[in-house]
């Protein structure tokens, strides 16, 4: 099964995803606007759905912000924004692609740009990142995030395929029931969703105490 999302206008570009065809697979459509190059699908088990996002943010030397509306960090926001609305922290979903954010740690939070954005997302919607190494000369900008970092293993950076300029990043996502409910590869845990924090209560009850 192929699924891709290909770049309408200028060079380059583009995402795709060749899924094997003994997996029951389910494209979701995003409503998002034709510009991103963002795809979503499922994976379904017996009893367990895994989704997946797979996207590119185009460096800001792109010709794609001269012929849209985005500038660079515009551009992440809006698909970050669409895969919040369609994330769903109750099942295991993984955001994959090369962010082209350089600056992007979850161990610290940046100041500026988009790291920040990033990080700001990954923090609100529970989201951890699995890639620990460089994935083009010293920045690591091909980004494996997820809600269920337990169900990922065997994650390697290796050589590029063919003439790519990026490494190549492999791991092992444990999608079969029987492998996602062993104790020794998945377990539940209470993940908290940051982003609907009743934060003005939170702030009443603080100025309540006499400090």
């Amino acid at each position: 099964t192929l699924i891709r999302c290909d770049r309408g206008t200028g060079k380059g570009g583009g995402v795709c995803v060749f899924v094997r065809k003994h997996l029951r697979v389910l494209t979701v459509n995003l409503c998002a606007p034709s510009t991103l190059e963002l795809i979503c699908f499922d994976v379904y088990g017996t009893n367990r759905r895994c989704r997946f996002f797979v996207a590119y943010c185009p460096p800001a030397s792109s010709s794609i912000y001269r012929h849209s509306n985005y500038c660079q960090a515009s551009y992440m926001k809006d698909i970050l924004k669409h895969i919040e609305r369609n994330c769903d922290i109750s099942e295991p979903t993984y955001v994959l692609g090369d962010f082209n954010s350089p600056d992007f740690q979850l161990s610290h939070k940046p100041k500026l740009g988009q790291g920040k954005i990033l990080y700001d997302f990954c923090i609100e919607n529970s989201f951890l990142e699995c890639v620990k190494e460089n994935t083009k000369e010293k920045s690591n900008l091909d980004l494996l995030l997820t809600n269920a970092e337990k169900s990922v293993s065997k994650i390697q950076v290796t050589a590029p395929l063919a003439n790519s300029d990026h490494s190549t990043v492999e791991f092992t996502i444990t999608l079969t029931d029987a492998e996602m409910d062993s104790d020794d590869n998945y377990q539940s845990k209470k993940v908290y969703h940051w982003k609907k924090g009743d934060y003005s209560g939170l702030c009443q009850y603080l100025n309540q105490i006499n400090w």
